[in-house]
């Protein structure tokens, strides 16, 4: 039985047999997939002996850098008058007497942290979104020349499930809140959110 002979090779050879390698676009590779190539044609050489060579002879690839995303971490809004900026939210409160969600749709100015609307029911419709705005432009928007100005509009605390959208919030058995007194639904929306309204002195 021939026992298999292990040959010494000096790296100017390793350094060509990579140079010849490397010729072809298709086996252009780093230094791992080198280390593999060398093995298959019979070299026994770890990848560490591999990237010095190739490191030393300039045959490395240029490292790859992973372009760095930018995330907004902090946002402050930086206001200088009323009528700037808008928030429009919507909060969802369980009515236990009747058994169903109802919907605070408000806006308010992030300035003044002022109310200038709101509508309640057990159904946001987009027509309702819609007739608030249409009140909002004509009582306050107008009368200040604001739709001329910069205006934005900012949809806070979002709080519907994956499957709403603002567009429309469905209920499962839409009713009136005519029939409920205004001491029940104060009591029984007291856990939705409420904003601070300017005392008048």
């Amino acid at each position: 039985m021939k026992e298999n002979k292990v040959e010494c090779v000096p790296n100017e050879v390793v350094v060509e047999e990579i140079k010849s390698i490397k010729k072809d676009p298709d086996t252009d590779y780093g230094y791992i997939k080198m280390t593999y190539y060398l093995l298959i044609l019979g070299y026994l050489i770890n990848h560490k002996k591999v990237y010095r060579l190739m490191d030393e002879n300039q045959l490395l690839h240029e490292r790859y850098k992973k372009l760095g995303r930018t995330f907004v971490k902090y946002r402050k809004v930086m206001l200088t008058r009323p009528l700037q900026v808008l928030e429009m939210d919507i909060k969802v409160v369980w009515v236990e007497e009747f058994h169903h969600n109802a919907y605070i749709l408000t806006v308010i100015d992030t300035f003044t942290r002022f109310a200038l609307g709101y509508r309640v029911g057990y159904s946001i419709g987009k027509h309702i979104v819609k007739e608030l705005w249409e009140e909002i432009i004509e009582k306050y928007l107008q009368p200040y020349d604001c739709l001329r100005q910069q205006l934005d509009i900012e949809i806070r605390n979002y709080q519907l499930s994956g499957n709403m959208s603002l567009r429309e919030v469905p209920c499962p058995h839409p009713k009136s809140l005519d029939g409920i007194e205004d001491e029940n639904l104060e009591k029984e929306m007291s856990g939705a959110e409420t904003f601070p309204q300017p005392s008048s002195v």
